[in-house]
């Protein structure tokens, strides 16, 4: 059993249908035991596949019920074979169904309307692999001092020349994706969803150069559509039909990285799975919220408030924390689960580990009334939990219209106001006396300051550079490495954990394919014909890259070569990195630090002009932002420039559209 409830919040607090004992598949040294939670059924079998890609069973196994747990022992010379379950329903039914807690699925192909399979293995045995070490070493407080470095672990391999093993986890280790990032001065690591997937084919995920894709059936797949929540995607593993590799290296590179003094951070999707059936045939009507109006992906999401449902949930954060040893996870469409769901997997998992990194997406996407659930602007909470901070990224680069211009490019006083307010960490008691700032309770959202994360970029969105190229034109090499580097900076410069998407660090664009499945989110870059480098070309930009080919996502390390990109880009962000972990200014760790410490000296919105110290430790820092076509002159006296978004620094004037940081000497 994954998890005693005999002491948990959850049992005090859910009622309903429910059961506490072991669920899925168990090696007791002879043989394997298997428990199902279907109190519906008439009868269940267990059917065994000599090959996943079998449709007539090698044995089938009667299994005996008590009270609404189905139960069998299964011979353990039936080891690495694959199986299902074969439901009858009150009508007669028989379904074909997956193993909710099944620890590693076969590969199937969606496409042909396979049956999805799970491996008959030992969780335990030594083929998974040594446990990985634990983050150790690592003096830093997750709630405010995680720099976060979002990855599709696919992405940092898949167009290499270093390795033979594209696009999978011991890609990425022999990429040396943990040195690259120690280069970087990132702390935490965090995947898109590894969970094994529906809407994929793994069995044939080969990489995908321009023109390869299929469309909507294109080989390439964020993760955001579950099958099973403990299961890894076998396109990671160098074999995925091996049933123990993918464990095996997912327990290695966690390993890497936490010997790296790197923390891993899963992004998990609970709000729906990619088809109900998968969860439907075990027990229907105890997983899902049938009557709801809003549907987060096309289906009914789960019901969190239902205790079976929320037990998955659970068990398997609780798995992944356990066995995996991972540092802390995002939660995709976060607003589908219920308030206290999400209390209740806060407390449950700090008892694992203390030190969890929890945040979510809790804007007003939802079903559930504002009161039932944790909202952006409405509610905040006690224990850490953090929200995705769109607030400072649309200030900066503006919205998701492509043409909409964030204060890099141009000054509304929308904007200025919101990014004002996003300075502290949009903490909802700052005093900001009689300056212009964001009042809108969306922009002042945290109640605490470790509920902030300040995000620019993310994957369902434009790159920076895209950005940059899709909303302005004529913008030339040096203007564009400008521009960039004070969004660097803006971003960087606030209170609060920080958040950039994979390739931010080097002007990663994602060039349209027009043969994959997202072109219809792709958008015309205004500078195609003189861009502002040779790499920087693409027609056309795709904005939602989910479907498509590695040829628009794959990670171009070829970049880098370019010296300016290196120096004044990559090299750049891994010093103000550097800056801000070594340093306390903007790692204020309480409400009341930020609001004694962090004082405003300018905040002129006709002018496009913020000006703020910060005393720590007996040392001052200043932050200037001009978002104007003018410049001011102002006395640099007895201050060192330590960072400037322009090239060159003219003593004693703040250049138009020119962000500093400086530091008073001692």
């Amino acid at each position: 059993m994954i998890f005693n409830y005999n002491t948990s919040l959850f049992r005090k607090n859910f009622r309903g249908e429910s059961y506490w004992g072991p669920l899925g598949l168990i090696f007791n040294g002879n043989n394997f035991e298997f428990y199902l939670w279907s109190p519906n059924a008439n009868r269940v079998h267990f059917a065994i596949y000599k090959d996943p890609e079998d449709k007539i069973p090698a044995e089938i196994i009667v299994m005996s019920k008590n009270n609404d747990v189905w139960f069998c022992q299964i011979n353990a010379s039936f080891h690495g074979y694959s199986y299902n379950l074969l439901i009858e329903h009150h009508d007669l039914k028989i379904t074909e169904a997956l193993d909710p807690y099944a620890f590693s699925i076969a590969p199937f192909d969606w496409r042909k309307n396979e049956s999805p399979k799970a491996y008959l293995i030992d969780i335990f045995s030594e083929k998974t692999g040594k446990n990985p070490s634990k983050l150790e070493g690592f003096n830093k407080n997750p709630q405010i001092d995680a720099q976060i470095y979002q990855l599709h672990i696919r992405d940092f391999s898949s167009i290499s020349k270093k390795t033979e093993n594209k696009g999978t986890f011991i890609g990425a280790l022999e990429n040396d994706v943990f040195s690259y990032l120690n280069s970087l001065k990132f702390n935490f690591l965090q995947l898109l969803p590894i969970h094994s997937c529906y809407n994929f084919s793994q069995k044939n995920a080969s990489i995908l150069h321009k023109g390869d894709g299929n469309g909507h059936f294109s080989t390439y797949n964020w993760g955001y559509d579950p099958i099973g929540y403990f299961s890894i995607n076998s396109s990671y593993s160098t074999d995925p039909i091996d049933p123990y590799l993918r464990i095996f290296e997912f327990k290695k590179f966690v390993d890497s990285a936490h010997k790296n003094k790197i923390g891993i951070v899963l992004d998990v999707d609970f709000s729906h799975t990619f088809k109900n059936s998968i969860l439907e045939d075990v027990a229907h009507g105890h997983f899902y919220r049938d009557e709801a109006a809003v549907l987060p992906a096309g289906f009914p999401p789960l019901d969190t408030r239902k205790p079976m449902a929320f037990r998955l949930i659970l068990d398997s954060l609780i798995f992944f924390t356990k066995y995996y040893k991972v540092d802390g996870f995002r939660f995709n469409l976060a607003s589908f689960l219920d308030k206290k769901a999400i209390t209740v997997i806060a407390s449950e998992l700090k008892k694992v580990n203390p030190n969890i990194l929890l945040y979510g997406d809790f804007s007003n996407f939802s079903d559930l009334p504002s009161r039932n659930r944790l909202e952006k602007g409405k509610s905040g909470n006690s224990f850490n939990f953090g929200y995705l901070n769109d607030t400072i990224q649309t200030a900066i680069i503006g919205s998701g219209n492509p043409r909409d211009k964030g204060l890099i490019l141009s000054k509304t006083s929308k904007k200025f106001a919101a990014y004002v307010s996003s300075i502290p960490g949009n903490i909802a008691n700052f005093d900001f006396q009689n300056l212009p700032y964001s009042k809108k309770k969306y922009d002042l959202f945290a109640n605490d300051i470790s509920l902030n994360l300040a995000y620019l970029t993310c994957y369902n969105g434009p790159t920076l550079a895209d950005k940059i190229l899709s909303s302005t034109t004529r913008i030339g090499k040096r203007e564009f490495i400008e521009v960039y580097r004070q969004a660097l900076m803006m971003i960087n410069f606030v209170q609060g954990k920080i958040s950039l998407s994979a390739g931010t660090e080097f002007a990663f664009s994602r060039i349209c394919d027009f043969s994959g499945g997202s072109y219809q989110n792709c958008y015309p870059n205004l500078n195609i014909k003189r861009p502002p480098f040779s790499f920087l070309a693409g027609k056309y930009l795709d904005f939602h890259s989910d479907k498509t080919t590695d040829f628009t996502n794959g990670l171009n390390f070829e970049i880098l070569k370019n010296n300016e990109i290196k120096e004044k880009i990559f090299d750049f962000l891994a010093e103000i990195n550097q800056f801000r972990q070594n340093s306390p200014f903007f790692r204020l760790d309480t409400n009341q630090k930020i609001k004694k410490q962090l004082k405003f000296e300018t905040v002129d919105n006709n002018k496009g002009l913020i000006i703020f110290k910060i005393t720590a430790k007996n040392k001052v820092i200043k932050v200037i932002h001009n978002f104007s076509h003018l410049s001011y002159e102002y006395d640099f006296k007895n201050f060192n420039i330590l960072f400037s978004s322009k090239i060159k620094v003219i003593p004693n004037l703040i250049q138009k559209h020119q962000s500093i940081l400086l530091i008073k000497n001692s």
